[in-house]
């Protein structure tokens, strides 16, 4: 299991790794070829990316966090919301330099090499798709990468397009230069899908910024490892909340009645000692001591205090 999670994670990583740098030529072309429509797919190809990498933290819980080989990877609340932030920008920069360009007049279709590219990153991209299905048949993979989540939008981005930048060189040649539009016009088309991507990559990343308690089902090996802990008799309470990557840990333990408060102080500390270095994900554990009440929750119990665990004894 483990090395399939490896080869998942490897899987997803490459997967991204491709749109990452599809979206670096797609930009450069697309500034050489003064081609709004290559740029806007440009930004689009990476906040897709963005989105695949920001995919990765959802959904995880404590447990799998511990098992996942990409348990730290992804994108932390804050760098996904600055990059959201910075996609919208970019496409509002594109679509307002495009509707100018429209107002204005265009006066030239963009390069041939625009139109070269996007077509080429059509067939790469659908290329890469049946590689993708070929190696998950193979692997016996059955879930779908993160990198592979919104492949349609980003082709149906490409075919905008290259019907905005094949269409404004038809109509160079058809005589028609009010059609020279389209390539801008595509670019318009393709910045507003950005926007709406970068809008819900927003809200992703606003949401994973607000700490999230932990399911019982999920906090369970934290419970396990608590009661284990030699001087611990009992667990009155355990809050696990989830905070971007990692978590924190609020619980509240009861102890001999009879012990020092040195002994009640050593457990606390053996507490967080151990839950940090058990599950790497913890980065916080606040303990609460507090002395064992045979009442409660045993009220029907006769519980000797000198049969109760200490840290010493």
């Amino acid at each position: 299991m483990t090395e399939d999670r490896y080869k998942q994670a490897a899987g997803a990583w490459t997967g991204i790794g491709f749109q990452l740098a599809l979206a670096v030529v797609k930009g450069v072309f697309g500034l050489a070829a003064q081609s709004k429509a290559l740029l806007a797919d440009a930004l689009y190809t990476g906040a897709h990316a963005v989105g695949a990498i920001a995919a990765m933290n959802e959904g995880r819980t404590a447990s799998s966090r511990e098992a996942s080989p990409i348990s730290k990877s992804g994108l932390s609340p804050v760098a996904t919301i600055l990059l959201a932030v910075l996609f919208m920008v970019g496409s509002v920069e594109i679509a307002v330099t495009a509707v100018k360009s429209i107002l204005q007049g265009v006066e030239h279709p963009p390069r041939m090499t625009a139109l070269i590219i996007i077509v080429s990153s059509i067939i790469v991209q659908e290329l890469w798709a049946q590689y993708q299905r070929r190696v998950a048949s193979q692997t016996g993979g059955s879930q779908i990468s993160p990198a592979t989540l919104g492949r349609r939008g980003d082709l149906l981005a490409s075919l905008a397009a290259c019907i905005g930048i094949s269409g404004s060189w038809a109509a160079s040649y058809a005589g028609l230069p009010a059609l020279y539009m389209l390539d801008p016009l595509a670019g318009i088309i393709i910045a507003a899908s950005v926007m709406g991507r970068s809008y819900r990559l927003l809200l992703s990343g606003a949401q994973r910024t607000q700490p999230r308690t932990l399911h019982q089902e999920d906090a369970q090996d934290l419970l396990e490892t608590v009661q284990r802990i030699k001087g611990v008799i009992s667990i009155d309470d355990l809050q696990a909340k989830e905070e971007g990557h990692y978590v924190r840990v609020d619980v509240k333990i009861s102890v001999n009645p009879r012990i020092t408060i040195y002994e009640g102080h050593e457990i606390a500390k053996t507490v967080k000692q151990v839950l940090m270095k058990r599950f790497i994900h913890v980065t916080d554990v606040m303990v609460q001591v507090f002395p064992y009440d045979p009442g409660y929750p045993y009220k029907h119990g006769n519980v000797e205090h000198d049969d109760m665990p200490t840290l010493l004894h």
